[in-house]
């Protein structure tokens, strides 16, 4: 989950970026005409669909084992971009990602303090830190999430919303949100890309292999 990676270098390039006009892309809300991902752990098999016209440089995904953090990084996908090109910044990111605890969860018995505990344990934070994202469950599709909301702060100038859910007691999946300043700056443009996180989350599909 991008929440839990580490702080990002700090580029030459970022500075020319914010200089130039935010570019505000048109972006397809028709699930039907969305793009289909599938992703196996374990005995469950995840579905996810998301817009088309993304860019991406994640050549590497999805990855095939767990990380330090006990994460697997599956997609990372831009949008809100000026061109294809790595020198131009997206303003709008949509990513998903497993995460392994370290001790299995109950899927029916389950409260937002207990999740975040266990998410923490598992990406070796601390166990609590004043800069911790607001945490909430909520319902989607039949399912429970965790909603983890960073959009009122911010780091390296990007602000991230993610939800997960237990897909088995010991694994979360997770699809995250990271919103660029000049998105934030403007309250349309914020909500639409806000909601086209939670659109990709109520589309989600879980289903045991």
């Amino acid at each position: 989950m991008a929440l839990s990676l580490a702080a990002c270098g700090f580029d030459s390039h970022e500075v020319r970026q914010w200089t130039l006009p935010a570019k505000h892309q048109s972006i397809d809300a028709n699930v039907d005409n969305w793009i289909p991902f599938v992703f196996s752990e374990g005995l469950t098999t995840v579905t996810l669909k998301t817009p088309p016209d993304f860019r991406s440089f994640q050549k590497t995904l999805p990855e095939s084992g767990f990380d330090q953090h006990s994460q697997r990084r599956l997609l990372d996908v831009e949008y809100d971009y000026r061109s294809k090109s790595i020198e131009e910044m997206a303003e709008f990111e949509l990513q998903a990602s497993f995460v392994h605890l370290a001790a299995p969860l109950s899927l029916t018995d389950l409260d937002a303090d207990t999740f975040y505990r266990a998410l923490r344990i598992a990406w070796r934070r601390p166990p609590s830190k004043d800069d911790d994202p607001a945490a909430e469950l909520v319902t989607a599709n039949g399912r429970q999430w965790i909603h983890l909301d960073n959009t009122m702060s911010h780091f390296g100038g990007r602000a991230f919303e993610s939800f997960g859910t237990l897909i088995d007691p010991k694994t979360v999946f997770f699809v995250t949100g990271s919103y660029w300043e000049n998105i934030r700056k403007d309250p349309v443009w914020f909500e639409s890309r806000r909601a086209l996180l939670r659109t990709m989350r109520e589309n989600v599909s879980v289903l045991p292999q």
